[in-house]
């Protein structure tokens, strides 16, 4: 009788051991696995996040965009987060239409859930879900267009209005040269350089944006010398080196955060930079120093200037 009871308390025994450890087995895979996912919220390494208005994945998230869309202005809001779901509200907004109807009201959400990314456009502008092709590269397989037979040129020429446009140029144009005539240039805003990068079967554009930057943004002393220029200063004068350093800076700073990188093959962005190009493009973007279109908001005159200087292949009007 008293081995009978030896033996059930000694099963039982077993058996509870085996379930703690299965259940703690189970737990540990699951916790390990939630571990895994891309986190919004976690601590940056590279922002003083008590002096800058801006999350790790904003701020991220922010130089991914700009990087490929010209003129993009955006602000945003907390991250709220719910289990391993992190919603974010932003005001996205290109800056000629900020001219006419400036807003602060969220127009699209990004949901990062489980290590992928969505977003959901809140109102009709889809500054995101529309194919930007508003610059084309030299192609020296064909002849050079004649820009002044295009109706869009004489629109221009004939006018004495301030235009927002993209000009394409004729060939590619060194960093130097586009500076010094961004310096010499007088009553213009300058967007957004369109620059040389690998792939030149590309239908979309990488670039620079010239614009002040909309956030207060304070890095970390190693993160100031990791990625110089990071944000241009507002200023006039234009250095080529400082250009090309900022758009380096820029590409660098989303090879070094992978994990926020890896959520962009299911975005749904269109023609967004996809994990497996970044080093490729941050190899290039150290040896070339090239662009072949630019973005701005001037008169008539400086607009000939530049297609005097540079050649065009092709104009685009925003306004």
């Amino acid at each position: 009788m008293i081995n009978s009871e030896k033996d059930f308390f000694k099963r039982n025994t077993i058996i509870f051991l085996v379930c703690v450890i299965f259940i703690g087995t189970i737990y540990f895979f699951i916790m390990n696995k939630n571990n895994s996912y891309y986190n919004p919220i976690k601590e940056s390494k590279f922002l003083n996040i008590e002096n800058t208005e801006n999350s790790e994945f904003g701020y991220l998230l922010k130089t991914y965009l700009k990087l490929q869309i010209s003129g993009l202005q955006m602000l945003t809001n907390e991250l709220a987060s719910n289990h391993n779901q992190y919603e974010m509200d932003a005001v996205i907004q290109d800056i000629s239409h900020m001219k006419y109807f400036y807003t602060t009201s969220p127009n699209i959400k990004f949901i990062v859930e489980k290590s992928q990314l969505k977003f959901v456009e809140l109102d009709e502008s889809y500054i995101l879900s529309r194919d930007f092709n508003e610059f084309i590269i030299p192609d020296n397989t064909t002849p050079i267009l004649d820009i002044t037979q295009n109706d869009l040129y004489k629109k221009i020429k004939d006018s004495n209005y301030e235009w927002d446009v993209s000009i394409s140029f004729s060939d590619y144009v060194s960093f130097e040269k586009i500076a010094n005539f961004m310096n010499e240039c007088e009553n213009a805003e300058f967007v957004w350089l369109a620059i040389d990068h690998i792939d030149k079967g590309y239908t979309y554009s990488i670039g620079l944006s010239l614009l002040e930057d909309e956030f207060n943004v304070s890095l970390t002393g190693n993160a100031e010398k990791e990625y110089p220029y990071l944000s241009l200063s507002n200023t006039r004068k234009y250095d080529y080196n400082d250009l090309k350093q900022s758009y380096i800076s820029k590409i660098k700073l989303l090879r070094d955060h992978s994990d926020f990188l890896n959520l962009m093959p299911k975005a749904n962005i269109p023609n967004g930079i996809q994990p497996d190009v970044i080093n490729d493009l941050y190899n290039y973007a150290i040896q070339n120093d090239f662009c072949y279109g630019i973005r701005l908001i001037t008169n008539s005159q400086n607009i000939l200037s530049l297609i005097e200087m540079f050649g065009a292949n092709a104009i685009y009007i925003h306004n």
